[in-house]
């Protein structure tokens, strides 16, 4: 089991994961605050970064214990900048399970894999498509590729213990096929990372699909001179007490 964090980093046109905290302060805040919760709370579990040369020049200026860094992701800096979900989810599943991946505004305020071992997949929450200016262009696009039954889960935390080859498949076909026939490269790699996988993920392992909570419709608003970091309203796993979770 290992914690894993990916960064992407690109100053000509910073290609990050989530592009809209577009400040390099509250980037490095989050990642702090998340990386000093997760080290604190699980301490025996090791916590890898995987990024890219600049990205660690970048990173190494907080100075943190992380148990390895994987300079690995230098093969996207090509991409164009809204192709970040796509860097994140083709790190994720190229690593061997059992892994929990977060993003670097989420922050594990108690120990929380005692909660995921039961299962075989754990996203984050499910997300309603309809209302959803992404995933409905993604749904519209690819209707034929898609159910009408599914939802989209926050991939804000991905634990994964199961086999993922199938996974793979998907991101070659839908990436690497399929890219640049939706003009909005954005939306291909959300809708893939959060409506695709986990779909396919949940129909192949069935009653070992959980989410950490339940739907939630509500959004954040990041703003560099708010002191005050506002939490989601989350709900707990099924059947266990609060988990102190928190994705900003």
């Amino acid at each position: 089991m290992r914690i894993i964090y990916t960064y992407h980093r690109n100053n000509n046109r910073f290609i990050n994961q989530q592009t809209w905290h577009n400040s390099n302060k509250i980037y490095k805040t989050y990642q702090e605050l998340s990386f000093i919760f997760a080290k604190k709370n699980h301490p025996n579990i090791p916590i890898i970064l995987k990024t890219n040369t600049e990205g660690w020049k970048f990173v190494k200026e907080l100075n943190l214990p992380w148990d390895d860094v994987n300079i690995c992701l230098d093969s996207f800096n090509n991409l164009e900048s809204n192709f970040w979900p796509y860097i994140k989810t083709k790190s994720v599943f190229e690593e061997k399970p059992p892994f929990l991946h977060i993003d670097y505004d989420v922050i594990l305020e108690k120990n929380i894999y005692n909660a995921l071992k039961p299962y075989s997949v754990v996203y984050q929450s499910p997300e309603k498509i309809l209302g959803h200016f992404h995933y409905e262009a993604f749904v519209k696009h690819y209707k034929k590729n898609l159910e009408p039954s599914f939802l989209a889960y926050n991939a804000g935390l991905v634990y994964i213990n199961t086999n993922t080859n199938r996974v793979s498949k998907v991101l070659s076909d839908y990436f690497d096929k399929y890219s640049g026939l939706y003009e909005n490269e954005f939306t291909n790699g959300m809708g893939v990372e959060q409506l695709v996988i986990p779909n396919l993920l949940r129909k192949n392992n069935k009653s070992k699909f959980t989410t950490l909570t339940k739907i939630n419709n509500s959004y954040n608003s990041i703003e560099e001179n708010n002191s005050v970091l506002q939490k989601y309203n989350s709900t707990p796993i099924l059947n266990y007490p609060s988990l102190g979770y928190s994705h900003y």
